[in-house]
């Protein structure tokens, strides 16, 4: 799978509308700054971004760096779960071969003893 950076602003745009009850405006004013410009389309907006990890200066090369070390931590996540399932799965091999082995020289001590009874 193939990641590439995604960087604010490129590509095309979508419009999204929705409905809010008269409390959630009413907290969506309160988190108003000046840059909003008295819009509480702005104003959601930079919320929204903040929320997804952008910051709200709409500075591209900061949100670049974001999204790759994004990326970057969720692949090395991948990378770590993968290099563990690969080790559990070496240490239950070699478990498993102990214990079979462990089990062969239980039946030939066992084996060995029958036939000393045997020959005595």
């Amino acid at each position: 799978m193939n990641w590439e950076p995604v960087i604010a602003g490129s590509g095309t745009s979508k419009l999204f509308s929705f409905r809010l009850q008269d409390f959630e405006v009413e907290a969506l004013q309160l988190q108003q700054t000046p840059e909003d410009k008295d819009s509480l389309n702005l104003t959601a907006k930079r919320l929204l971004m903040g929320a997804l990890g952008f910051p709200s200066n709409g500075n591209k090369s900061i949100n670049t760096v974001i999204t790759q070390e994004l990326v970057k931590q969720e692949v090395e996540r991948i990378l770590a779960e993968s290099t563990n399932t690969a080790l559990n799965d070496v240490d239950i091999q070699n478990l498993v071969k102990r214990e079979v082995e462990s089990a062969i020289a239980d039946v030939r001590r066992e084996l060995d003893e029958r036939l000393g009874e045997l020959t005595a």
